[in-house]
């Protein structure tokens, strides 16, 4: 949504950003306003052929706001490609990228920086591009985006682009029934099988909104914090860093006794902080991590013994 706010309300004149949360009746509540451009805004620059950049500075060098007479038109749809596992809770995945393709044709926009051999760190955000697509109609810019998503490769690391793509077309979306709760109370999410893959491509994602319990899914994504970084099925006490990461806090030591559940540490990856608990009763036997410590993937972190 683009609309202007009043300079005697604001004390400012230029482009910005303004968030709202809308209800089934159209009822729009106002959330905040950045002074600034976010990732959004493409969706704006789609809909009203324009450059929001060149036109906030522009505006900055004395243009007037009532310059801009402009109707939007048509329908833009813009998607978030990430380096997270759908799988695995949507945990930041950092790695190599081995093949990348972009989608291209008519209404088709891709913001983005990565090629192939990129290498996907832990240091930054972990958004790899913005896909942005334009139809006449919604109907028009979502099956343009179906397509495009299904264009779309990124080999190497697992991504958000199947499980956008599965979401494109569910009965809700269609209807635009979608809510901010949409993917936690209605999606189950399972891994392809092996014999399923037959690339090195990221594997995709099955969805069912089936409320019917379906032993072949897996159970929905936990609502509590926390991962699981247990490695070793035979040890199931061994701890593992699934990635790169930094120990933020410490919640326990070598020796102590813990309960399954406890936290014993957090770290953060991709600007996310995870709070690592036991995954059974036992006692601390090796504990290498420290506060501020940097860690690499496959790292022993945490070793617990079952001595009670």
């Amino acid at each position: 949504m683009a609309l202007r706010l009043r300079k005697r309300k604001t004390q400012r004149i230029n482009a910005g950003t303004v968030e709202f949360l809308a209800d089934s009746d159209e009822n729009f509540y106002f959330l905040e306003m950045n002074t600034r451009l976010q990732v959004e805004h493409t969706v704006t620059e789609m809909r009203y052929g324009i450059d929001l950049v060149k036109e906030q500075i522009k505006i900055a060098l004395g243009n007037s706001l009532e310059d801009y007479k402009l109707e939007p038109r048509g329908h833009s749809i813009e998607f978030r490609i990430n380096a997270e596992d759908p799988n695995n809770n949507f945990l930041p995945t950092p790695g190599t990228i081995t093949e990348y393709r972009e989608p291209t044709g008519n209404g088709v926009r891709v913001d983005g920086w990565a090629r192939t051999g990129t290498q996907i760190t832990h240091f930054y955000d972990n958004l790899i591009s913005k896909l942005i697509v334009w139809g006449v109609s919604r109907e028009e810019a979502r099956s343009k985006g179906i397509r495009c998503l299904e264009e779309y490769i990124i080999g190497g690391i697992p991504t958000t682009i199947n499980v956008l793509a599965d979401i494109l077309k569910t009965k809700e979306f269609i209807n635009s029934q979608i809510h901010v709760k949409f993917l936690e109370e209605n999606f189950e999410i399972r891994d392809i099988e092996d014999e399923e893959i037959s690339s090195d491509r990221p594997s995709k994602v099955k969805i069912s909104l089936d409320d019917n319990n379906n032993p072949t899914l897996a159970p929905q994504r936990p609502k509590k914090i926390g991962m699981d970084l247990t490695g070793n099925i035979r040890n199931p006490g061994l701890i593992f860093a699934e990635m790169q990461g930094t120990i933020m806090e410490t919640m326990t030591k070598q020796g102590k006794k813990v309960k399954k559940g406890e936290s014993l540490f957090v770290l953060e990856a991709m600007k996310m902080e995870n709070v690592i608990t036991s995954p059974i009763d036992g006692v601390i036997k090796t504990y290498n991590v420290q506060k501020g410590q940097a860690v690499k993937k496959g790292d022993l972190l945490v070793e617990i013994e079952t001595r009670f």
